[in-house]
């Protein structure tokens, strides 16, 4: 008989709710993402990509990634036949350096999808005219919009973002553009603050 138990319950953590941690105030985001949503922790503490980002480092670290890509300049090349020249002219280049939507500038366009992406998925829905042709380009929030598989099995985009409260609408794949980090999917990207 061991005086303190077996050696295995002295090297295994213990896993408090932060409803039994006298450390965790009630006020803490902790303790509402317990409640909701979010990851545990040997502490007791939930994280996910909300709270993480009120971390500094955290934070400065996405920050930093997605204002050093929204400072690069942006150049759409051309295949020509007299080699690669950047196409200045298209409507493409307008709307990926210049206005991607009459509320941003290229530079916050990037930045926004670089931020995104540094939490996992970045996601930008194309808006079309009537002949289908993109006029638009729409970052949505990645913790608002997921994809999913349609009962014909085709792949989609399901999104609050913009919607109001309880509301979603479904995007279809050929109106969507969505980067994911590693993904053992495919389908959504793996996010890094999650992990």
């Amino acid at each position: 008989m061991a005086i303190f138990g077996s050696s295995s319950d002295l090297t295994t953590l213990e896993l408090r709710s932060p409803l039994d941690n006298p450390a965790i105030p009630i006020s803490s985001p902790a303790m509402w993402e317990y409640l909701t949503d979010g990851a545990p922790t040997a502490s007791g503490e939930r994280i996910n990509e909300v709270n993480a980002l009120q971390i500094t480092t955290v934070y400065s670290c996405v920050t930093l990634l997605a204002s050093m890509a929204g400072s690069l300049q942006l150049q759409l090349m051309e295949r020509t036949e007299s080699g690669h020249v950047e196409a200045f002219d298209t409507n493409l280049h307008y709307l990926l350096a210049v206005e991607p939507n009459p509320e941003m500038t290229g530079a916050t366009f990037i930045e926004t999808l670089v931020g995104c992406l540094a939490m996992g998925n970045c996601f930008c829905q194309l808006e079309r005219n009537e002949s289908k042709q993109v006029v638009a380009l729409w970052p949505l929030n990645p913790l608002k919009t997921e994809p999913v598989r349609l009962s014909n099995g085709k792949l989609a985009f399901k999104t609050s973002d913009g919607e109001a409260a309880g509301c979603y609408r479904v995007v279809p794949a050929e109106d969507m553009i969505h980067v994911p980090l590693f993904s053992l999917s495919g389908r959504k990207g793996m996010s890094p603050i999650m992990m």
